[in-house]
C-alpha cells in the first residue's frame, strides 16, 4: 500500500482519515492537506520559477523572492513566497506527523498484531 504505483498519496490520506474516523480520533486533517499541497508545489515548480521583484520607494526597500503557486484542494490558487512555504511546510509536517504517530499508537494498542 505504501508503493505509489499501488496507491497514490491522496488515496493514502483518505484511508488514514477513514481509519481515524473509525477510531474516533481527531486527525490533523488540515495539516495533512497542507503538507500535500505544499509538497506538490515544491515538486512541480523549478527552483527558479516565478521570480518576483518588488520595488520599494528606495533601493534599500527593494526585495526579490521566488513565488509558489499552491493549488488548494478547493481549486483555489494561493501565491506564497518560496521561503515562507518551506517554513509552513515544516510546521504542517510536524503537526501531521505527530497526529499520525498518535493514531498509529492507538491502532497498535487496539490491534497488537497490526504492528507485527
Amino acid at each position: 500500500m505504501l508503493d505509489t504505483s499501488v496507491m497514490p498519496l491522496g488515496a493514502k490520506i483518505k484511508v488514514v482519515m477513514a481509519i481515524a474516523h473509525e477510531m474516533k480520533f481527531d486527525l490533523e486533517k488540515n495539516a495533512l492537506h497542507r503538507v500535500i499541497a505544499l509538497r506538490n508545489a515544491f515538486a512541480h515548480h523549478s527552483s527558479s520559477a516565478h521570480p518576483v521583484l518588488a520595488a520599494g520607494k528606495t533601493p534599500e526597500e527593494d526585495t526579490s523572492y521566488f513565488q509558489f503557486w499552491v493549488l488548494e484542494g478547493s481549486g483555489k490558487i494561493q501565491r506564497v513566497k518560496r521561503h515562507e512555504a518551506f517554513v509552513e511546510f515544516n510546521a504542517a509536517y510536524g503537526k501531521a506527523k505527530g497526529s499520525l504517530v498518535q493514531l498509529k499508537k492507538i491502532v497498535n494498542e487496539l490491534y497488537p498484531q497490526a504492528d507485527a
